[in-house]
This record gives structure tokens, sequence and C-alpha cells, in this order.
């Protein structure tokens, strides 16, 4: 190709592209580098290998305190592990008693083991010699822990104890098989309130669409707008939980909130399981749940769950009736005072970082060649398929080359991360809903919501806001106009943008994110 004299040399330009290419990645790396070092004294590139695991290094080693962020337990507060608590001659055992004759006392000893942390023969029978890794002790096989479970009941036997066990697999088949078993377990008192899950309480940003289609009339206009930085905004001004809760179960709760109808939640922040009667005319419903796998905005009959505590006292605001309450986690709280520049959880962190580009992991330093890439490939998706500690819930072939593979660890198997505190994440994102939320009560009816945005149509201005829409200074944590930024965005259809104003003539709105 040939341009005033001059030939485009494609072999010569694209190794030319390729060297800026990588010149302009090497200096990128290098600044990015240097960032994260001059602001917290981390290098992504040898401490970390996600950005999300080089935010939290940054986070642990110079803005968290000691004792501020509690570890949640697997299994909960209210059981804390799935070991037995009564001990005989030091072995752990679920349940003793004892029945006395006319010549002898007779001891029995009850155990139920658990098919994962006992490793039942009949459940596990592949891969037993194999190291466990859900585990601190990872030199753990499922040989050793079942040989322990032997040895433990021979040493009992041994003394004169008289056995009852049962594994769980066959307690399960018996619920089965036995409906007078079953019925009694299900009307247990202790089984029907079970304990408290806080990720129950962890929902995502509320999106959705009122209106599909708006085109303007006369002096109407569609205003867009969001808030500037709405994560780090509630991250450095909401009230976060600190250290571990207080746990309230059933009629304990009372002494905290009172009694029905009269509960005050205004006395605790934390987290609440309980059961709620939704208004039948409130346009925007503010309370989530599950249904079915779905996430639901609904005015149902009646619905139970579990809630952060500023989220259902806005509930209960807008008409929402809490009619019980079955469990409470008490937190104490951290905010930040910007009187006095002190308190909250993540107001250092934020102060300092509002965002970091993510790191990319690679192939691990056996895999040199295509042969060693796809003898790790087999070996990873083999070890995976027979793992006791995991499960496969889906295979999916996309082509000749590729399969996605979707798992998830057993119930049995997670053990407490020491850098996740669940009730945290739930928090934020309830502050963030409510923030929305505050908006919608304003806008009504005929409004698009995505988490930080509002569009809506308007006859003049946003003239519900105490201040006019040009004049709301965009600062992290208010409303600034978008119509400007509007060139591509997903979920909009055709729209056209004034050459002056930058006004939003018709908006079209494919559906829900």
């Amino acid at each position: 190709m040939t341009q005033s004299g001059f030939i485009f040399d494609f072999q010569r330009e694209i190794v030319k592209y390729c060297h800026n290419d990588v010149d302009v990645l090497r200096r990128a790396c290098l600044a990015f580098r240097k960032i994260f070092l001059e602001r917290g004294s981390v290098c992504p590139f040898v401490k970390c290998t996600t950005i999300a695991s080089t935010c939290m290094k940054v986070f642990r080693r110079n803005f968290l305190r000691g004792e501020e962020i509690g570890v949640i337990p697997a299994g909960g507060y209210r059981y804390r592990d799935n070991h037995s608590e009564f001990r005989i001659a030091g072995t752990p055992v679920d349940g003793y008693y004892e029945t006395d004759l006319e010549n002898e006392t007779r001891r029995y000893v009850l155990q139920f083991h658990e098919c994962f942390w006992h490793e039942c023969s009949s459940c596990f029978r592949i891969n037993r010699e194999r190291k466990l890794n859900s585990f601190t002790d990872h030199g753990d096989t499922i040989d050793a822990r079942f040989e322990r479970t032997l040895a433990a009941t021979w040493r009992l036997r041994r003394r004169g104890y008289l056995m009852m066990e049962k594994w769980e697999c066959d307690f399960d088949r018996e619920i089965r098989e036995n409906n007078e078993m079953r019925y009694f377990l299900e009307n247990a008192q202790i089984i029907k309130n079970s304990p408290l899950d806080p990720r129950d309480a962890f929902f995502g940003g509320r999106t959705g669409n009122i209106a599909t289609r708006c085109d303007v009339a006369g002096t109407e206009k569609i205003c867009y707008i969001d808030v500037c930085s709405l994560y780090p905004h509630v991250l450095k001004t909401g009230a976060f939980p600190i250290g571990h809760p207080k746990i309230y179960i059933g009629e304990e709760c009372s002494e905290l909130i009172g009694v029905a109808p009269d509960f005050d939640f205004n006395s605790f922040e934390g987290l609440i399981r309980c059961k709620v009667l939704p208004p039948r005319d409130l346009f925007h419903p503010v309370l989530l749940y599950r249904i079915r796998d779905k996430l639901l905005f609904a005015l149902c009959q009646k619905f139970e769950g579990t809630w952060v505590s500023c989220e259902l006292r806005k509930a209960v605001e807008k008409g929402y009736r809490v009619s019980e309450v079955s469990e409470i986690w008490q937190y104490k709280i951290t905010r930040y005072n910007p009187d006095t520049r002190q308190g909250g959880l993540f107001t250092g962190y934020i102060s300092r970082f509002l965002q970091l580009k993510q790191e990319a992991s690679g192939w691990p330093n056996e895999c040199v060649d295509d042969e060693a890439k796809e003898r790790y490939l087999r070996q990873r998706l083999a070890a995976l398929l027979t793992s006791p500690e995991h499960e496969i819930t889906d295979i999916l072939p996309i082509n000749d080359e590729v399969i996605y593979v979707s798992w998830r660890l057993r119930e049995e198997a997670v053990v407490a991360s020491p850098q996740t505190n669940v009730v945290i994440a739930a928090f934020t994102t309830a502050l963030a809903r409510l923030q929305l939320y505050e908006h919608l009560e304003l806008l009504n009816r005929r409004v698009l919501y995505d988490t930080d945005s509002c569009i809506r149509c308007e006859k003049n201005r946003l003239t519900k806001f105490k201040t006019p829409l040009r004049r709301i200074v965009a600062k992290r944590g208010n409303w600034k106009d978008k119509r400007k930024l509007l060139v591509q965005r997903d979920g909009f259809l055709p729209y056209n943008i004034g050459p002056i104003l930058s006004t939003l003539l018709s908006l079209i709105i494919e559906g829900t994110k």
C-alpha cells in the first residue's frame, strides 16, 4: 500500500508496534509497583497474586488494628465446631448415660460419626491415602482420620463402655425411609430454629427499570445522575461492625429489642433474622429476599430472611411490620467522625486508595511447554473430580479444547479464613443500597436505577432535589450529571444526544441488567 510516495511495510510496522507495546507495559508495571511500594509498602509482584489480595495485604499491613475484624467460625457462632465437647478419658464423645441394674451399672457412650470428618469407608472409597488440603493440618489423610475413629472406639470398649455408634450416611438413609423419625426431626424446636447464616444477609446492589421507553416532549428532559465513588463513600463514612457479636436467640431477643409488635430496632447494630409483613402500596420495596435461588424485591404476603439492622430500620420506616425475631447478632460499631477525623474501619485505607488495576496470574512455574501445560490440566481436573473435599456442580464443554468446570467446597471442608468477614460485606452492600434508596424515594415512578445511578424524565430540572442538578457538587458520595459521559453503556438501545446541552431525547431500556 502506498500513500504520497510512502511504502507501508507491514512486517516492520508490526514489529515496531510490538516493541512499543512491550515498552509501555514495562513502564506501566514499574509505575504500578512504585505506587504500591510508596503508599502501601507492598510489592504486588512478590507478595501477592491478584489485585484483591494486594489490596487486602495493604489494608492489613497499614490500616488494620488489633481486635477489630472478627474471624467468624465456619459453622457460625452457635455451634463453633463439629467436634464433641464431653470427654471420657481424653476421648471426645457425643453423648453418655448410665443405667443401674441389680448387680451392675451399664455405661453407654453415644457417637455420631459425620462421614467427612471421620472418613466413612462407604462414602469415600478412593484416594484415601491422599493428603487433605482444606485443614490446618495439611498432613492429614482419609485413612488416618478413619483409623483414629476406630482406635477411639476400641479404647472406650476396652474400658467397659457400651458403644452406640451411628454413621451420618446411615442416619440420612433412615430419615428418608422412616416417616415417624422424619416427622419428629422436622418438628423438633432445636432443628426448626437453625443458626443464623451471615451470608444470607449478603446481597448485591439493586438494579432495575420501571419504564422501558421514554421520549421527551415539550420542556421535558431526561436526567442521568449517579453517586460519585459509591462504595468508597460508604466504606469511609458508613458504620461498620468490629470484633465478635453477642448472640441473642429466640426469647433472648426481647431483652434487646422488646416484644412484638413494639420492636425497637434502634437499640442495636448487627444482623437480624426475622419474619416480616411487607406493605401493600410501596412502589420501591426495601428488603431483598431469596426464593428458589432468585433475588427479589417483592411485596409478598409474608417472608423470612436475614438482614442488616440499618436496612431493616429503613424497611420498618416504610411500612414493613416484623412479626417474629429468631436470632440477633449485636456488634459494636465504629464510624468516621468528620469533625474529629477519627474512627471508621476503612477510613485510612479509602483516603489513601480509591482504585487499583487487576493483575493477571499465569501458569505454574513447572509448565514450561505445551506438553507440561496439558499434563498439568489433566492432573488438576482428575484431582478435582476425585477430591473428597469438593463438589462438582457443573461441567460444560465449550469446544474441543476447553471445558468449564464449576465446583464448591463441601460444607464440612470449609475452614474460616482469617482474612474474611462476610458481615462487613453485608454492611457494605446494605449501606450502598440505602444510599440509592434515599433518591428512589424522591424520584418515585418512571425511573431506571443501577447500583449507583438514576435516570428519570423531568419537566425542567430535578425540582425535588434541594439544589438544581447543575449545581450539585461532584464529590465523593454526592450525585453528578452523567449525560455528557453517556457514550456507550450496556443495557441501552438507541438514544440521541443534543449537540450543545448533551440532552438525552430518547431512551429505550432493554431490561434489567
